[in-house]
């Protein structure tokens, strides 16, 4: 199925933006603070090939991650959305045979991140996550899912991030 609409996310402050192929339906779905949208625009029967689409601009403070809210409007793929977020180093994945718990594996993944990456590429994970976190404050997304990743993945890289300026100071 065709998209309805083409949604523009424009920048706040440098008023530049990026341009979705959007289902009305799907955007409005899931985000509970957005303009009216545009009446969709007749398409020409005679003319089978081309379509045209309203524009829908809504400034959003960090465009840069929308395009992973995008992803996951369409897909609801939470692994997909968690791995974008959080590199996971092939080092914090367990063997098949391994049995953890949930803190196990959390350990794990913060001890692999913290050893993986420099505090800098940490921090920048971090104000990637907080960019989404705005746009999701600011769409009005309440999804449960979405909250609960963003959630994990700032604890995750706040914690390596601290534990890679002081390795001593997480360590049990």
């Amino acid at each position: 199925m065709l998209p309805s609409h083409l949604f523009c996310v424009i920048n706040e402050k440098s008023g530049r933006g990026h341009v979705y192929p959007i289902h009305v339906l799907v955007l409005a779905a899931h985000c509970a603070r957005l303009p009216e949208f545009p009446k969709p625009i007749p398409q020409d029967p005679t003319d089978p090939i081309s379509i045209t689409l309203p524009l829908f601009a809504v400034p959003i403070p960090h465009i840069e991650s929308f395009g992973l809210l995008h992803d996951y409007f369409y897909t609801k793929h939470f692994a997909r959305f968690l791995s974008a977020l959080v590199p996971l180093p092939p080092t914090s994945l367990p063997s098949p045979d391994e049995v953890l718990t949930p803190e196990e594996k959390t350990r794990r993944v913060v001890q692999a991140l913290s050893q993986t990456y420099t505090a800098g590429a940490l921090l920048e994970r971090l104000r990637f996550v907080h960019g989404l976190w705005c746009n999701v404050c600011s769409l009005g997304i309440s999804e449960e899912g979405v909250w609960k990743v963003m959630q994990t993945a700032w604890n995750v890289l706040s914690q390596a991030a601290a534990m890679s300026q002081s390795p001593d100071t997480l360590k049990k």
